[in-house]
């Protein structure tokens, strides 16, 4: 993903499958979020540097070992900055 260099607070969606990581970032702008960027398990890193991050959202395509990860790296990045975790839950009842 290309990103430009913004001092505007951007929420950063994280996660392992483009099409869930795009439509999480639908729905997060649906709720007039103007500015969120979507990254990779492998790319985040590098598109965090170049944004305003305001919050993280990791996708229900991570892992939990991947998640966990990821988690801990914000913890000593990003500190001060609230992450979400995003979890599908499935009814066995349907």
């Amino acid at each position: 993903m290309v990103v430009t260099t913004t001092n505007e607070p951007t929420v950063l969606v994280i996660d392992s499958e483009a099409d869930r990581a795009t439509t999480l970032k639908n729905m997060i702008e649906f709720l007039d979020t103007p500015a969120v960027a979507v990254a990779g398990v492998d790319e985040w890193q590098s598109i965090a540097e170049q944004i305003c991050v305001s919050a993280v959202f990791l996708g229900s395509g991570l892992n939990a070992d991947t998640a966990g990860v990821i988690s801990r790296q914000l913890q000593q990045q990003l500190p001060d900055i609230p992450v979400v975790v995003v979890d599908e839950h499935h009814d066995r009842n349907t």
